[in-house]
């Protein structure tokens, strides 16, 4: 009685090591422990859980395997934790793990089904996720949560709003809470989405640094990208989370938008190194994504379909990356294929329907073959088919008669005469089906010194204009700008140098 007293304690005070993050330290204590008592399955169980935070997630899969041959009592929350392992490797062994948890563990299905829902999640199966919700007899908080994000990704926001409004937040688990942030992220809720983040970055934990990273995802998103650069240094100095190499895509991004070619690839190449397929995959997807726009198009073509082929076949963004590269190299029988391809692949089809649509519309045209669709009321449709600079002039009035963004003092014949003037490789932006220039024009809104231009691909044939703020794109010549820049720094300080110790 009293040797397992003493165990216990020494036990329990490794368990507090572990919730304290002192990593190292906790991993020498178990293993000294293990080897005085070898049978304690307890202990066994958070020799694993330790492994992963300590990052030797080899070990930890051999721990959990043995506990699982071992047949013990943590047997299913062994599986749970391999199961987490293997989603980054080889999902199919996952869901095998997760299923017999399902099958064999009342008392954890519900967690293995929320896992479960997020593998089906992330490989874009909506209609294998919903069916997994359907099987969930206790509707709480995280079944509502499940649901909502199931509805995001579906283009259904009305659907999701009701099933939040019937979230209790204050009773909601940093981990639910963390995940409530991320919908409403993906909502597009930047302003709630915050407002969640300060109830998860009073403790110092895995949540407060993960929150932190999901700060720096929505300040990209919303046009903060020094703050968002300012998290993740601080996150990369602390090197507090799992996978640090994951900060390395959020500040590339940053670095992209701000039109910084070389510091973005350096981000995207050190995230490349990741242990974590999903992290490498979407690092491949943003460097891809990168030289796509700075016109490196081979490559960025070649990291598509790999991408399309595997991992990201039901990626729709991607599908319409590859399609307007082929548009751009004028090869309309491969994009036709691919657009096949993306129909027969992708979910949400009604969400997409116009999108297939116009893009049909405008191969079928390039290459001369016979259009279905004999006329349109759509006004992309029928611009498409047959262009009319009239129909472009009268849509661009009545928008910017909507739009008070606009500066109504600016004539507008003379802005769409400059605007055609302007329709030059400097100003061309490349990630989008039409084409798309970004034209520097003071004043041409409230506050704003630059406009879009949206034209039908490889002419002059302008569709719509409209005054923006956000950097959704970079032009060539903002690449061109930062390049001439990081030039001409490195010339002054070459230049410093050599006047300090006086060479010519």
């Amino acid at each position: 009685m009293f040797q397992r007293r003493c165990s216990l304690k020494t036990y329990n005070s490794i368990k507090e090591l572990f919730k304290k993050e002192q990593y190292s330290r906790a991993l020498f204590e178990i293993e000294k422990y293990l080897k005085e008592y070898p049978n304690d399955e307890f202990a066994q169980y958070l020799h694993g859980k330790i492994l992963i935070k300590a990052n030797d997630t080899e070990e930890a899969k051999l721990v959990f395997k043995d506990i699982i041959n071992k047949n013990t009592i943590k047997k299913d929350f062994a599986s749970i934790e391999l199961a987490k392992i293997y989603l980054e490797e080889d999902e199919e062994y996952a869901i095998l793990l997760l299923k017999k948890v399902i099958n064999n563990n009342p008392s954890l299905r519900s967690l293995a089904l929320r896992l479960l829902f997020d593998v089906k999640i992330n490989q874009y199966k909506l209609n294998d996720a919903n069916n997994i919700l359907k099987k969930i007899k206790n509707k709480d908080d995280n079944y509502h949560l499940c649901k909502a994000k199931l509805y995001v990704l579906m283009g259904q926001k009305a659907k999701a709003n009701l099933e939040l409004s019937n979230i209790n937040i204050k009773k909601l688990n940093r981990e639910s809470l963390l995940y409530l942030m991320e919908i409403e992220v993906a909502n597009e809720h930047f302003n709630k989405a915050l407002e969640i983040s300060k109830y998860l970055t009073t403790i110092h934990d895995e949540i407060y640094t993960l929150t932190l990273l999901e700060k720096s995802r929505i300040y990209n998103m919303i046009g903060k990208y020094g703050a968002a650069l300012d998290i993740c240094n601080e996150l990369i100095l602390e090197c507090r989370i799992d996978d640090s190499k994951e900060i390395f895509i959020s500040k590339g991004i940053a670095y992209q938008h701000l039109s910084d070619y070389q510091k973005a690839e350096e981000c995207f190449l050190e995230a490349l190194k990741s242990n974590k397929k999903r992290v490498k995959n979407t690092a491949k997807w943003r460097l891809a994504y990168l030289l796509h726009e700075n016109k490196q198009f081979t490559e960025a073509k070649e990291i598509y379909k790999e991408l399309l082929n595997h991992q990201f076949k039901n990626n729709f963004r991607l599908y319409l990356n590859l399609i307007s590269i082929l548009i751009s190299e004028r090869n309309y029988c491969e994009a036709e294929k691919v657009l096949e391809k993306m129909q027969k692949n992708c979910p949400n089809k009604e969400k997409y329907q116009d999108k297939y649509q116009y893009l049909k519309i405008l191969l079928q045209k390039y290459q001369q073959k016979t259009i279905s669709l004999k006329k349109s009321n759509r006004y992309l449709e029928s611009q498409i088919l047959n262009f009319s600079e009239e129909k472009s002039k009268d849509h661009i009035i009545r928008h910017r008669k909507k739009k008070s963004s606009f500066n109504k003092n600016i004539n507008f014949e003379d802005l769409y005469q400059y605007t055609m003037n302007n329709l030059i490789e400097e100003n061309r932006v490349y990630g989008d089906i039409l084409d798309v220039y970004e034209i520097d024009y003071q004043n041409i809104g409230d506050g704003i010194d630059k406009y879009r231009v949206i034209v039908l691909p490889e002419t002059k044939n302008i569709i719509t204009m409209f005054p923006h703020k956000d950097n959704k794109f970079n032009r060539i010549k903002d690449f061109i700008k930062v390049k001439e820049k990081e030039k001409k720094f490195q010339e002054e300080r070459r230049k410093k140098v050599y006047s300090k110790f006086n060479l010519n």
